[in-house]
């Protein structure tokens, strides 16, 4: 905690978060699928940002730098394993096809 505390002090923000450029809602039932219209659980992107063109909100992210996800859990666990600067591959499905991406992964700052 001391650390997270001297960053903040340091700098305003915590530095080497990582920020995908994405929000996410993690889908875990079938009552939750049918009402964000969805067949499937798993995680999806509800917004991006400029940084992100190449996803689109209904993506649901199937892979992860090799990993395969089915919980925002996963998918932070997977996060977790990476550093700002790297590239990584993410494949979603996107009405029943599969994208692969490369994503570089940014540093999560403050607005």
């Amino acid at each position: 905690a001391k650390t997270v505390i001297e960053e903040i002090i340091e700098n305003g923000y915590v530095r080497g978060r990582i920020s995908l450029g994405l929000t996410i809602v993690d889908i875990s039932d079938t009552e939750t699928a049918m009402a964000y219209r969805v067949s499937k659980t798993g995680v999806y992107v509800t917004k991006t940002t400029s940084a992100s063109t190449q996803f689109q909100a209904g993506d649901r992210i199937v892979s992860f730098n090799g990993e395969s996800i089915d919980s925002a859990e996963s998918l932070t666990s997977a996060i977790n394993k990476c550093k700002v600067g790297d590239t990584v591959e993410v494949v979603v499905e996107r009405r029943s096809q599969k994208y692969t991406f490369s994503l570089t992964l940014q540093e999560e700052k403050p607005e």
